[in-house]
């Protein structure tokens, strides 16, 4: 199992999982197509140095290329914190639609927000929670959880601000299908 930064989405991902609409907005999103992107090198991706797939396209088609150390937040890690299993746990019991990136839901469920402690907007079509927010629950310290997956990071101690190079970080050989290493 690898950690892997998701262009596309500006967080780091367990390379090795499939990719799904639970964990993902944009996995059920149509794709470019490899022949098109600005990425591609040949028979190869510049952004993933992996081959390119026999047919179809990806989720990163056409997305900026980050260069250079990225600032380490509650949000980059959400994925390898757990956050994801406890938005299930959330969805579960709560009803709502994906609308922009946000969660909306409906008004009837505003005592059940509230009591978790999730700040939410009232909007068209209900409450509308930005999930953000719900990642700032991440209790451990983002050190702890990329010391714990053995991902690189640098720490500056005189600003307190921790980043990752993504060129540092393992790639997956098949994005979105999951892989192992």
């Amino acid at each position: 199992m690898c950690v892997s930064y998701c262009s596309r989405q500006q967080w780091l991902f367990w390379n090795h999982e499939d990719c799904s609409p639970i964990f993902c907005p944009v996995v059920d999103e149509a794709h470019g197509a490899c022949h098109t992107c600005r990425h591609r090198t040949g028979d190869s991706c510049h952004l993933t140095r992996a081959p390119l797939p026999a047919s179809g396209g990806c989720c990163h088609w056409n997305v900026s290329l980050v260069e250079g150390p990225v600032v380490v937040t509650p949000a980059l890690v959400a994925p390898l914190a757990g956050f994801f299993d406890t938005v299930r746990h959330i969805l579960a019991e709560v009803p709502h639609q994906i609308m922009d990136v946000q969660w909306v839901i409906a008004a009837s469920h505003v005592e059940t927000l509230e009591a978790l402690g999730i700040a939410y907007k009232v909007g068209p079509g209900g409450l509308w929670v930005d999930p953000e927010q719900l990642i700032l629950t991440v209790d451990e310290p983002v050190s702890d959880i990329l010391g714990r997956l053995d991902t690189p990071y640098q720490f500056e101690p005189q600003t307190g601000i921790i980043t990752v190079n993504p060129l540092q970080l393992q790639l997956p050989l098949c994005f979105g299908k999951g892989m192992e290493e």
